[in-house]
């Protein structure tokens, strides 16, 4: 590919991962277009199996109440392909999503991060939201609650860390993502 090609597809990166950033801190909501792009554009460079393989994780509308046996499927697309980051990212992902314990746009994120810079993303996308995580618990004085919340997550319960209403008690992790992915593609310029 020439390389105005590949600035253009960085470039469109990067403004998505800014829209995503700025609906995840405004509106706690995303639109799906960003997530189509992203997820798009990291499905480029990849072998054409992963193409169905990400669109039933992300778009089929049975997705949640069928993750287990979608499973299979993923592993042995990454297997198929030799590209286990995103096999093991999708997979954890789409579990995590259907247990309730991280939100579908989330795992969608990580999953093109792993898929558009292999095991760079998936590392740091992790290493980023565990970062940011414990910052934002930090910062509202809430960080004894991250004992009680892993508990949760182990016995395979929703969490919820504490306060009323979303904003208050969520971390914004399709933002922490976004920062992530917006580093990597700076990286992968360097």
């Amino acid at each position: 590919m020439p390389t105005w090609l590949h600035l253009g597809i960085s470039l469109a990166l990067g403004a998505a991962y800014g829209v995503v950033a700025w609906q995840d801190l405004r509106r706690r909501a995303l639109s799906l277009w960003p997530l189509l792009l992203i997820c798009a554009l990291s499905l480029l460079h990849r072998n054409p199996w992963w193409w169905p393989v990400v669109g039933l994780c992300v778009w089929w509308p049975w997705r949640k109440e069928a993750a287990p046996l979608m499973l299979p499927a993923i592993i042995g697309v990454g297997w198929l392909t030799g590209n286990s980051a995103p096999a093991l990212v999708l997979s954890a992902g789409l579990v995590a999503w259907a247990y309730g314990w991280w939100g579908g746009a989330d795992a969608a994120l990580l999953a093109a991060l792993a898929l558009r810079y292999d095991t760079a993303g998936m590392v740091g996308g992790g290493i980023t939201m565990a970062i940011f995580g414990i910052t934002v618990l930090v910062a509202r004085q809430q960080l004894l609650t991250l004992l009680p919340a892993m508990t949760d997550v182990l016995a395979a319960r929703p969490v919820t860390i504490s306060g009323p209403g979303r904003p208050e008690h969520e971390m914004p992790a399709a933002t922490a993502l976004a920062a992530a992915g917006v580093v990597l593609e700076i990286v992968r310029w360097l």
